[in-house]
């Protein structure tokens, strides 16, 4: 998958308020979802590809929104 195509993806999927940030340094990158309320949720995994890890931080942004709204219902 290219950069652009994941990049689309994380914007349409993620859930309001939700964020993915990519960070690289030399030698290093990783991805972390970060929540409304600035909780960050670290990706890991030391073989994936990055667009693995950014699907993975959509999954974990829906999975805890979810939650969250159904925590709220009761």
């Amino acid at each position: 998958m290219r950069i652009d195509d994941l990049l689309e993806m994380a914007a349409r999927d993620l859930p309001e308020g939700w964020s993915v940030r990519i960070e690289v340094e030399r030698g290093a990158a990783w991805v972390k979802a970060i929540a409304p309320d600035g909780v960050k949720h670290d990706i890991d995994s030391d073989e994936a590809e990055i667009t693995d890890l950014v699907r993975d931080a959509i999954e974990v942004a829906t999975a805890n929104a979810t939650n969250q709204a159904e925590a709220g219902r009761r």
